[in-house]
C-alpha cells in the first residue's frame, strides 16, 4: 500500500517577527490623540442614540449616547474637549457607522458622580431608575388581578411584559396595545388552550397552543412558556436573527415546551400523610 504524500512541508512558515523594534524598550502609557471617534453602534444590537450636540463641553466618564434599544448600551466620554460633530466613520467591521467626534483638551476633566448607597438602602423607584438607566431588559409577569394604576405605574419600566388573558382576541389586542403604549418593547398575553399572542408595537403574532396527548399538571405552564420565549427570542437575537423570524420561532419552541410541562407531574403536589 502506497501512502498519498500530503500538500505540506517539514517545519511550517516562520515569518519575519520584528521584535527587536520593541523587546528593549520600556512600556509607556499610551495617550489618546486630538480627535476621538465614538461610535454609536458597536455591536449587533440596537445603535446609541447621541445626547450631545456640536459644540458641547464634555468630560471624562460623561454620557454622551443613551442606549437606543434591544442590546444596546450607552456610550461614555474618555477624554474632556468640545464635541465637533458626528460623522460617518468605517468601523471595525467595515461598515460605516455614525461617530461622535470629539476634540480632546488634554485636560481630562472627570465627570463627578455621586457615591451610590447599598441597593438595600435604596427605594424601588431608584432601584428601577438605575437598572433602567444600566440598559439591563427587565422581564414582568403581570398577575390577574393588576390594575390600571398597576401597569400605568410598573410597565414603563418593563422590557418585555407578560400576562394572562380570558377574553376575546380583539379584547386582547387591545389590552396589549395598552401595555406597549406604557413603555415595553413587547408583550405577550398567554390564553391556555387558546396559545398566545404576542405584540411588538407594529405587528400581532398568534401562536397556537402545542397538542397534548394526556395532560398531568398544568401549573408551572406560563411560566415555562415565558423562560422558554425569552431564552429562545434574546438567544437568536444577539446571534443576528431578525426580529421577526426570532419572535415566531422563540413563540413556537415556547409553545412545545409549555405543552411538555403539562405532560409531567409533580407540579402541583399532593399531601402525603407521615406517621
Amino acid at each position: 500500500m502506497f501512502q498519498k504524500k500530503r500538500n505540506t512541508f517539514h517545519g511550517g512558515v516562520h515569518p519575519y517577527e520584528g521584535k527587536e523594534l520593541s523587546k528593549d524598550k520600556p512600556i509607556v502609557k499610551a495617550q489618546p490623540g486630538n480627535l476621538l471617534y465614538y461610535a454609536v453602534s458597536q455591536h449587533i444590537g440596537a445603535p446609541a442614540v447621541p445626547i450631545v450636540q456640536k459644540g458641547d463641553h464634555v468630560k471624562a466618564g460623561q454620557k454622551i449616547a443613551e442606549a437606543g434599544g434591544f442590546v444596546s448600551a450607552p456610550v461614555y466620554a474618555s477624554v474632556s474637549g468640545t464635541v465637533k460633530g458626528i460623522e460617518k466613520k468605517v468601523s471595525a467591521a467595515g461598515s460605516p457607522v455614525d461617530c461622535i467626534v470629539v476634540e480632546n483638551d488634554g485636560l481630562y476633566e472627570k465627570e463627578t458622580f455621586e457615591e451610590c448607597p447599598h441597593w438595600e438602602k435604596l427605594d424601588a423607584d431608584t432601584i428601577r431608575n438605575k437598572i433602567k438607566e444600566a440598559g439591563i431588559p427587565v422581564s414582568f409577569d403581570f398577575s390577574d388581578d393588576s390594575t390600571e394604576e398597576y401597569y400605568e405605574k410598573t410597565a414603563p419600566d418593563v422590557t418585555y411584559a407578560f400576562c394572562s388573558f380570558d377574553g376575546t382576541d380583539e379584547e386582547a389586542e387591545a389590552h396589549l396595545k395598552k401595555i406597549i403604549s406604557m413603555g415595553p418593547e413587547l408583550a405577550m398575553a398567554s390564553r391556555g388552550a387558546k396559545g398566545c399572542i404576542l405584540y411588538d408595537g407594529e405587528k400581532f403574532f398568534a401562536q397556537a397552543a402545542a397538542p397534548l396527548a394526556e395532560v398531568k399538571d398544568t401549573l408551572g405552564a406560563g411560566d415555562s412558556l415565558i423562560a422558554s420565549f425569552l431564552t429562545g427570542y434574546i438567544g437568536k437575537t444577539k446571534a443576528g436573527v431578525d426580529r421577526e423570524t426570532a419572535i415566531r420561532e422563540s413563540l413556537a419552541e415556547a409553545a412545545a415546551f409549555a405543552a411538555g410541562i403539562c405532560g409531567m407531574e409533580g407540579a402541583f403536589g399532593y399531601g402525603k400523610k407521615y406517621e
